[in-house]
């Protein structure tokens, strides 16, 4: 399972976003791999234009199993951000909520955002 973030969402869903980003989460689709936490749909339906990205979105809504976002999570947010300041980086809040979200659940973050792989080594 992978957890997709809204960077690699938006890049394979546009009509202009790369052909790696469109291939990897085709590939990870295909494969049952993809999982989404509340923080992706809510950025993805805040950007949502159109019937058919709305109505794609609904789709995701349907098959796509969302990881939970206990108490714990929010901590461990937290942590991240300190970490990140203290490196002297900058990361949206968004970011690393679900950066949190991938550790708690020991589930890999697949994204198109470099904070991601920033993260990662905090």
């Amino acid at each position: 399972m992978r957890l997709v973030d809204t960077s690699l969402f938006i890049d394979s869903l546009r009509e202009t976003g790369s052909p790696e980003s469109k291939q990897r989460l085709n590939a990870l689709l295909a494969a049952g791999e993809v999982c989404w936490c509340g923080m992706v749909r809510v950025e993805l339906w805040h950007g949502a234009r159109g019937a058919h990205e709305k109505q794609l979105l609904s789709h995701f809504e349907q098959v796509i199993p969302e990881l939970e976002i206990p108490p714990e999570v929010w901590e461990l947010a937290c942590e991240l951000g300190r970490r990140a300041r203290a490196k002297g980086l900058t990361v949206p809040n968004p970011d690393l909520l679900i950066a949190a979200v991938g550790r708690h659940h020991k589930v890999p973050v697949e994204a198109a955002d470099a904070h991601f792989a920033e993260l990662a080594k905090l």
